[in-house]
């Protein structure tokens, strides 16, 4: 843990504080090109040079148990706006064409007295294991990672490429092109140096050098 900084201190020792612990919530959603960043506050807060949106929100205590489970948390965003609700959609309909990555989620306990700083004085990231959706609340259910249940390596061994069309890894200028991640498809592209899969596994063996 960071250690507080004489500032954060004096705030909490105060005993008549003009200034306030807030919690700050950065939501990594893979469907987006930047994260969100909310603010448990009455307006927004500039932190990191980033400006914190004021958004009511809620979060449950950490489970604790006895045994070697993962703990696990809830969060409870307002939804009467759809506007979680919408970013949602957009990631499960982006899960259906890319490989899995999972929302993620960091929460940030600040002080309003030394917002110059840019160390959180606690954070912890969590991964949205589900969430559900009323009218009036957004709720995500948040778990910390478990290693023992990661998957090595990371991607599945496919003989269809797993980058993005158009990401960093892929380099493809995108605009106007189609791919279908075969190897065929990225040599049209004048790129299969690049290409993510592995053409030799399964089925018929398509030629891997041109």
């Amino acid at each position: 843990m960071i250690p507080l900084s004489s500032i954060v201190i004096d705030h909490k020792n105060d005993l008549a504080s003009n200034e306030a612990f807030l919690i700050a919530l950065e939501l990594s959603i893979p469907s987006l090109e930047s994260p969100i960043y909310l603010i448990r506050n009455n307006e927004n807060i500039t932190w990191r040079g980033i400006t914190w949106q004021a958004f009511p929100f809620s979060i449950d205590e950490i489970s604790e148990t006895s045994t070697n489970e993962v703990p696990s948390i809830a969060i409870t965003l307002a939804n009467a706006s759809r506007v979680m609700e919408l970013y949602v959609t957009q990631y499960d309909a982006w899960l259906k064409e890319n490989p899995h990555q999972p929302i993620v989620a960091t929460i940030h306990i600040i002080s309003t007295a030394d917002l110059a700083n840019t160390d959180s004085i606690r954070s912890m990231s969590f991964e949205i294991s589900s969430f559900n959706s009323t009218a009036q609340a957004m709720v995500f259910n948040l778990t910390q990672k478990n290693l023992y249940v990661k998957r090595w390596p990371p991607n599945a061994i496919t003989r269809k490429c797993h980058f993005k069309f158009g990401s960093v890894e892929c380099g493809v200028n995108s605009a106007g092109k189609t791919c279908n991640k075969t190897l065929s498809d990225c040599r049209r592209h004048a790129n299969s140096i690049r290409f993510g899969g592995y053409p030799s596994v399964g089925g018929k063996l398509e030629k891997v050098f041109s």
